[in-house]
């Protein structure tokens, strides 16, 4: 560290490193200095003569050596003058000196019980006297004080046994009762000469202050230096005074005293840290617009992401290293590392958190809600299949990703039995049809299987039915009736063979039955074995079974003409009319008769035609 600031100057720098407590003095500076290639020498004299002697080189910070010479046992050593006369400056042992010029040093010595006023040795503004300059023990001094025109006063403190004092109204401090040396000090008194301290104008990377911009002369000022973040000192790094060099330590508070002429304050190298830039994958980052892997605190950062990609909010949140943003601009102050954008694009029927986006974009450190749509459900291991996926991993509550992923998507595969959905699965997209073995039962038909492969992928929602193939019954069937079945029509007359009375017919075709002779069939009319369902003016055949022949009954009106008809099924019994349509004068209904014979109660119907004549009385 150079030491001259100038050489025109005397200044004490002290640096005080800001919150430590301590203070270092780097030098003193004496005014008008010999060549520093010069040696003096330091004489020691008690009454005029010399007691010893040292030549020491210019510059050399010499220690006051103790007084050892004293014979007379009632004499006390005081100190060492400046002076012969004793009027100079008196100096305790242990005092340093820096040398730059034959020093001569004069013992003090008083008798015993008597104490000296020792002044100030330079009195530069201001006079001060002590009348007496010795008093005996209990004796009294009155010190004057005056300031000269030239001069000034700040803070003024004049001190005696380093106890401040007051003046009074005449310059005059009036001491008593002395029992000791007085060693008088004079503080605040400046020369009215102003200097200016000029700092530099721009400051980049660093903060330099000064504690005052003017300073009278011999006063003293601070400068406080701090280095900003991001920036570093280099090899030349100094805080110069008037092209003197000072170095100090970063962050560090500088106490310029005595100062005697202008100041213009320059600072050296201070320079910008490169910094190391990083990013993931499918982010681009600019340092001033153009790529680049290093930067410092200077460089304007900017983040482009790949073609079809978005940053995400939390983008900014997963950068790695101290750094500030503004408006997209990112400043740096540390090494830094911008996190991947991944694009994590939904399956069919599957939901990212609250997006209402089929695709979205996440940093690695995003923690990924994944569900499925309304109304969807998981299948039981969905978890585990995202899981699966390259660059995922499972955590409480979502996943986190390291690379772009598909999600698998989510279907739902309905079965269908005759009555609707019996069965419902929620299957991941590109897996196998979850088969069920069979449908519930229908009746009249067995279980054919179902609509879709059982090798099927499924791709998409799929609706599965179930495949029935119909059973073939056996149906007799009566005389005296039409039959349709599907598009076939038998008619079965009394008494023929053809077609054959029992015929072969499947359940999934409709049986529709009238009779031969254009009368409805009876009201009363049902299969007389197996099972049927009528259904809408059809039967569904269940099962084997027998539909009875039908025939009719007649009724003649009492002049043998026809009366009317009514159908009536062969094998069942019929109660006749209980009165005739038509009236006989004069004569009172006794009941029906069929060939010629009266009919009591019911008729048993066989296969024949019934015709019925009232007889009357």
């Amino acid at each position: 560290m150079g030491n001259t600031i100038n050489k025109k100057s005397t200044a004490i720098i002290i640096i005080v490193v800001a919150s430590v407590a301590a203070v270092a003095v780097l030098g003193a500076f004496v005014l008008n200095g010999d060549d520093d290639n010069s040696t003096y020498k330091v004489t020691y004299y008690k009454n005029g003569n010399k007691i010893s002697e040292r030549t020491v080189s210019a510059g050399t910070l010499e220690t006051i050596s103790e007084f050892a010479s004293a014979k007379d046992a009632s004499d006390r050593f005081v100190g060492w003058n400046t002076q012969a006369d004793l009027s100079g400056e008196t100096l305790k042992p242990g005092t340093r000196l820096t040398v730059n010029r034959d020093i001569s040093l004069h013992a003090m010595v008083v008798s015993s019980g008597v104490y000296a006023i020792i002044l100030p040795a330079e009195q530069e503004g201001y006079t001060i006297t002590a009348e007496p300059s010795t008093v005996v023990s209990g004796g009294e001094s009155v010190l004057t004080y005056r300031l000269m025109p030239s001069h000034m006063e700040e803070d003024l403190v004049i001190s005696v046994n380093d106890n401040p004092m007051k003046l009074d109204a005449m310059g005059k401090i009036y001491l008593e009762k002395i029992n000791s040396d007085q060693i008088v000090t004079v503080t605040g008194v400046y020369d009215k000469t102003e200097h200016s301290i000029t700092l530099p104008k721009e400051q980049t990377g660093y903060v330099l202050t000064a504690s005052a911009e003017k300073v009278h002369d011999k006063q003293s000022y601070a400068l406080e230096f701090r280095l900003l973040k991001g920036y570093k000192e280099t090899s030349d790094f100094g805080i110069h005074i008037n092209g003197g060099d000072a170095k100090i330590p970063t962050d560090g508070v500088i106490l310029i005293e005595d100062v005697r002429d202008n100041h213009l304050i320059t600072v050296t190298g201070v320079e910008p840290i490169l910094y190391s830039v990083s990013s993931g994958k499918n982010v681009t980052v600019l340092v001033n617009g153009t790529a680049a892997s290093k930067a410092t605190v200077e460089d304007d950062l900017t983040v482009v992401p790949a073609d079809g990609y978005t940053i995400p909010a939390t983008f900014d949140s997963q950068i790695r290293g101290e750094h500030t943003v503004s408006g997209g601009i990112y400043r740096i102050t540390d090494n830094i590392s911008f996190p991947s954008l991944l694009k994590i694009t939904a399956g069919d029927n599957v939901k990212i958190g609250n997006s209402t986006s089929k695709t979205v974009f996440v940093c690695p450190g995003d923690l990924v809600k994944i569900g499925p749509a309304s109304g969807y459900s998981a299948p039981d291991n969905y978890a585990n299949k995202v899981g699966g996926l390259s660059g995922v991993r499972s955590a409480s509550g979502g996943f986190y990703f390291s690379e772009d992923a598909i999600l698998p998507s989510i279907y739902r595969v309905d079965f269908y039995g005759y009555t609707g959905v019996f069965e419902t699965f929620w299957v991941i997209g590109g897996t196998a049809v979850p088969f069920v073995e069979s449908a519930p039962k229908r009746v009249a038909y067995n279980f054919g299987g179902w609509d879709v492969e059982s090798t099927s992928i499924v791709n998409s929602n799929l609706s599965i039915h179930s495949i029935w193939n119909p059973i073939t019954y056996n149906v007799y069937f009566g005389p005296n009736l039409v039959v349709s079945v599907g598009k076939m029509t038998y008619t079965f007359i009394q008494g023929s063979s053809t077609p054959p009375r029992t015929i072969q017919i499947r359940s999934d075709e409709s049986v529709v039955i009238r009779t031969c002779f254009d009368l409805s069939l009876p009201d009363d009319y049902c299969p007389q074995a197996g099972i049927a369902n009528y259904m809408g003016g059809h039967y569904e055949i269940i099962g084997d079974c027998s539909f009875p022949g039908v025939t009719y009954v007649g009724y003649l009106m009492s002049d043998g003409s026809d009366g009317p008809s009514y159908s009536v099924t062969i094998g069942s019994y019929y109660t006749p009319l209980s009165e005739p349509v038509d009236k006989k004068e004069g004569c009172y209904f006794l009941g029906w008769l069929y060939e010629g014979k009266l009919i009591i109660g019911q008729i048993k119907i066989e296969n024949e035609v019934y015709l019925l004549s009232a007889s009357w009385r």
